[in-house]
């Protein structure tokens, strides 16, 4: 528990088995639950999780994607009884050090959802931290497009550290998200919909090249055709309170 909150830190995993337990081990024990969706894993990982005390682990028998996977651990954090649900990385790009100060926003500002922004920290320090230069470049791009599209302000929408409350997961459809790795875009969309609070905060950058699972390329063509969809359908959405 945390500030009087049941905290549940959910961990989607796919093949992690070389910096997972690391990350696991670094999380302050400010939670009540950490659960693991082994999303069909091909490596060592599951029987890594196996060893690991005081986790939750729930295994996808064939890999469902990255917004599959966070499905199911935004499912069984409330199930479970937490207020709050942090997503973490197995990679350590995210820093569990950070976790805190997300908590506290979410606390303090009583958001619905929280998003740990490697852009507010600045540019330099997301260079220093290892970002490539044509990665800084084209999330400050799609996060402009996404903006502008959706009437919003948000620093960085490409964020995969978050903190969803129980309210903002009773409150959308996890449904009709998608199963894909644009589904962190998705899921904040269906927030400003349904006019949940979203607040920032800055966090420390760690980027490693031969992590990401996702290809550049791919992932910002469906990120355009996230907004296209949008803009072509005329939905409109009145702006969180940010």
């Amino acid at each position: 528990m945390y500030k009087g909150k049941r905290i549940a830190v959910c961990m989607p995993a796919y093949n992690g088995a070389e910096k997972i337990a690391g990350v696991i081990a670094r999380t302050p024990k400010i939670y009540d639950h950490f659960i693991v969706v082994d999303d069909g894993s091909t490596d060592a990982t599951p029987e890594i999780l196996k060893k690991i005390k005081g986790i939750t682990v729930i295994r996808h028998p064939q890999n469902r994607g990255y917004g599959g996977a966070q499905k199911t651990m935004y499912r069984e954090a409330v199930k479970r009884g937490a207020d709050f649900a942090v997503m973490l990385h197995q990679d350590g790009q995210y820093s569990p050090a950070d976790m805190p100060a997300l908590l506290d926003a979410a606390i303090a500002e009583q958001a619905d959802v929280v998003l740990g922004s490697r852009i507010l920290s600045g540019k330099q320090a997301m260079l220093d931290g290892g970002v490539p230069a044509y990665k800084y470049y084209g999330n400050r791009f799609l996060t402009a497009v996404e903006n502008a599209a959706f009437g919003t302000k948000i620093a960085e929408f490409h964020t995969g550290y978050r903190v969803y409350s129980r309210k903002a997961i009773n409150a959308i459809d996890l449904d009709s998200l998608t199963e894909k790795y644009y589904f962190d875009s998705d899921i904040i969309l269906e927030a400003l919909k349904h006019h949940l609070k979203i607040a920032q905060v800055p966090i420390s950058v760690h980027y490693y090249e031969n992590v990401t699972a996702a290809n550049p390329f791919s992932y910002g063509l469906e990120i355009l055709f996230l907004v296209a969809k949008f803009m072509l359908r005329g939905r409109r959405i009145l702006r969180a309170r940010q």
